[in-house]
């Protein structure tokens, strides 16, 4: 499950400060607190194939990174089930994979100048449809948000004063409505400000090797973002927009 996934990279999250002979031994100290010892047998033989996964990608980082995103994107699909099998690779990277699919997808669709506009939204409207509901609920809510701060962003050109912009607001879209818009600003400036955290975070560790990397940068992202938010910078992530 994506909670497995979860549990072992916060483990992981302690490579450089403790051996990964240490870091086994307190994750199986933990399991024993958590599941059966049939459980536990399981559970220790998925972290040491998710260990050799992530020694791999290691060793293959640089090919990875001279790929095209698409191609990229296959390879480390193809590897993920090479080395954890096609249902621990599915529960661990199913969600996050789907969304960098859709991205891309969407990207070449509105790159596609054979497509008529009502041709291509409803081809976007067919890949939003084909997102599994966990990935396709936040990006439906994220499209209103930016639908929301699209709107006020017309208004923001001709106000820079606050008032004057709550003014202008509230005449086009209503008291109430203003009132959110208000809040959304704040919540895209927080939102900027944690990525942009994030990339800081990101250039501190890249001197580590890619699986203490990747375990430093999982524990930062669960200490600083939700579930959804982790996938969607995840995914972002993997096809070059963060």
């Amino acid at each position: 499950t994506p909670s497995l996934r979860r549990l072992f990279d916060y483990a992981l999250s302690s490579v450089g400060e403790r051996s990964i002979e240490e870091i086994r031994a307190l994750l199986s100290a933990q399991l024993d607190t958590l599941t059966s010892a049939d459980g536990k047998r399981q559970a220790m033989a998925a972290f040491e194939r998710y260990v050799r996964y992530l020694q791999s990608v290691d060793q293959v980082a640089a090919t990875l990174a001279a790929m095209p995103m698409q191609q990229r994107l296959d390879a480390m699909m193809e590897l993920r089930r090479q080395q954890l099998g096609s249902d621990m690779a599915d529960a661990f990277f199913a969600d996050e994979e789907a969304y960098q699919r859709f991205t891309l997808q969407r990207r070449a669709l509105a790159e596609n100048t054979a497509l008529s506009a009502d041709e291509r939204a409803a081809r976007e409207r067919e890949l939003l449809s084909n997102l599994p509901e966990s990935v396709r609920e936040p990006y439906v809510a994220q499209l209103r948000t930016d639908a929301d701060l699209a709107d006020s962003a017309a208004i923001d050109t001709l106000a820079s004063d606050a008032d004057e912009r709550h003014r202008l607001r509230s005449e086009r879209f209503g008291e109430e409505a203003a009132a959110r818009m208000e809040l959304l600003d704040r919540e895209r400036a927080a939102w900027d400000a944690r990525v942009a955290a994030y990339r800081a975070e990101r250039a501190r560790v890249q001197s580590l090797d890619a699986a203490a990397r990747q375990a430093a940068l999982d524990a930062w992202l669960q200490r600083n973002f939700d579930e959804a938010e982790q996938r969607r910078i995840r995914s972002l992530e993997g096809i070059g927009e963060i």
